[in-house]
């Protein structure tokens, strides 16, 4: 709240902006000319990478009659800050994190990690922010006792935006399963029913 005044596209020449930032706002505006959503930055190009976190704050824009800088830059933090801390801390609470711990993973995922550490949460936060959103909300489902179809249903939905937001990070968490599954064979004689549904929910 206090940053944002003196950062606004309008008060030129007050800061420099990320490029990251600058091309998520461009992808954001997109929105504004149809579908299929154009990567501004490439003649014809399609939207494809950030595809779904960009989108939302786009649609938001358009529907709220906002600008496109406006909507990523103020609004999109007041709501992705809170739901980011609150889904490390009950990741860190299934995994079975004492309430002091789980309270300073969020806080720490935040300010000390990330290039730049905040600057990078602040310059990049749709991709980071929903990396960690979708990676800590797996590790919820997967670590959950008592899997059901409600809770399958629950993984490839979260899957899916995982691979339309930040879909490098939706690979590692299939890759991930992959090697769960290796090593439970490996070690323990054992297949890993949850490990092998959940990964080939990804996979699809």
């Amino acid at each position: 709240v206090g940053v944002f005044p003196f950062a606004h596209a309008l008060a030129a020449g007050n800061m420099q902006y990320h490029q990251d930032m600058l091309w998520s706002v461009g992808n954001a505006a997109a929105v504004q000319y149809g579908a299929p959503l154009a990567d501004l930055r490439n003649v014809g190009g399609v939207l494809s990478y950030h595809y779904l976190s960009d989108a939302t704050v786009g649609f938001l824009a358009r529907f709220c009659g906002v600008t496109a800088y406006d909507a990523f830059c103020a609004y999109h933090y007041l709501v992705l800050i809170p739901v980011l801390v609150c889904s490390l801390y009950s990741a860190a609470r299934m995994y079975g994190a004492s309430p002091l711990r789980a309270l300073i993973l969020p806080w720490g995922a935040i300010f000390f990690s990330g290039p730049g550490c905040l600057l990078g949460y602040l310059r990049n936060l749709n991709g980071m922010a929903a990396a960690a959103l979708t990676a800590s909300t797996c590790l919820y489902l997967l670590f959950r006792p008592g899997w059901n179809t409600g809770t399958l249903i629950a993984f490839g939905g979260v899957m899916l935006t995982a691979l339309m937001s930040k879909n490098l990070y939706g690979l590692l968490i299939v890759c991930a399963l992959g090697a769960a599954l290796v090593f439970r064979l490996l070690l323990q004689r054992r297949l890993d029913r949850r490990a092998l549904a959940a990964g080939l929910l990804g996979l699809g």
